[in-house]
C-alpha cells in the first residue's frame, strides 16, 4: 500500500521521504531504491496497476 507517508507491503514499511526513486517493469512489478542506496523489487497479483503507483510516488514527491 502506497500512502502519503510511505510504501508498506507485508510487515515492512518504507518512509517515503527514504524512497528515492520509483519505476515500473511490466504491468504488476514496482521497482524502487531507498535513500541508503538498497533496492527493492516487488512482483503484485494479477490485476496491480504499477503505473498508478510510480504516479502517486512522483505526485507526493512534489509536494
Amino acid at each position: 500500500m502506497l500512502s502519503r507517508e510511505g510504501l508498506s507491503v507485508g510487515e515492512s514499511a518504507f518512509p517515503l521521504k527514504n524512497i528515492s526513486r520509483m519505476d515500473t517493469r511490466n504491468k504488476g512489478v514496482i521497482l524502487f531504491s531507498t535513500s541508503n542506496e538498497e533496492y527493492y523489487e516487488i512482483t503484485a497479483r494479477k490485476g496491480f496497476s504499477g503505473l498508478m503507483y510510480k504516479t502517486f510516488f512522483e505526485a507526493m514527491k512534489e509536494l
